[in-house]
């Protein structure tokens, strides 16, 4: 493989990868994340996530731009955590908590099952916002 022409490779096991023809003087491919430099065996590759492009060996890091450039992600956004305090059957009070979409609770049965009663109420009484809630 001559270094005017180069390829992303597509390893059998892994449909995952992305595959597509890049040639030198070509824009670079746009990916999410920094990439890095690999080699393995006798080839070096530019790798960003699921992107593989195979480079010359000489290539090294400050070359990378040639190959990818990485676009800078939207950073989303999440709703504020929330924490309720609720009393059990017997009488303790435990700790109901929504973070980033996850509910968890501080009673013993959630810490087994990773599920409880308590959430469950809690669950019925919030009130998720709607799409058109969250729209600008």
């Amino acid at each position: 493989m001559g270094s005017s022409h180069l390829r992303m490779r597509d390893h059998e096991n892994d449909g995952d990868r992305m595959k597509t023809k890049f040639n030198l003087g070509d824009e670079p491919v746009k990916v999410t994340w920094p990439p890095c430099l690999s080699t393995f065996g006798d080839k070096r590759y530019a790798i960003s996530g699921n992107v593989w492009i195979e480079v010359p060996m000489s290539t090294v890091f400050d070359d990378l731009p040639l190959y990818m450039v990485c676009e800078a992600r939207e950073a989303t956004v999440t709703a504020p955590a929330q924490r309720w305090e609720v009393q059990g059957s017997r009488g303790s009070k435990y700790a109901v908590r929504l973070s980033e979409g996850v509910w968890s609770c501080s009673c013993p049965g959630y810490s087994f099952r990773r599920k409880c009663r308590h959430i469950e109420a809690q669950k019925l009484q919030v009130k998720p916002l709607s799409s058109s809630a969250q729209s600008p």
